[in-house]
């Protein structure tokens, strides 16, 4: 799953990968926290496959959910239609 938290003041992207893996269950509301904090200046993208984070990013009203699933071999966005996906070209 992946989130993006977002600001009008965006200076730059920032990319948090996993971090559940690393860290104790119980910080992640106080990472959820420093993240929403930093997205009033950076995007910010979080990567993550922790319920917990999800939900504790979800206070924020800025936060955008980007769900995908895999489906045979490839991944996909959850609940997108084939027709739904953006235009695809070569850049010229």
């Amino acid at each position: 799953m992946a989130h993006r938290v977002t600001s009008g003041g965006n200076l730059g992207t920032a990319r948090i990968l996993s971090v559940e893996t690393s860290l104790h269950p119980d910080l992640l509301p106080a990472l959820s926290r420093l993240i929403i904090k930093a997205a009033e200046t950076t995007q910010v993208w979080v990567v993550t496959h922790s319920a917990a984070l999800i939900a504790a990013l979800g206070q924020s009203p800025e936060t955008r959910v980007i769900e995908l699933q895999k489906e045979l071999v490839q991944t996909q966005v959850k609940g997108q239609n084939l027709l739904d996906r953006p235009q695809w070209r070569w850049v010229e």
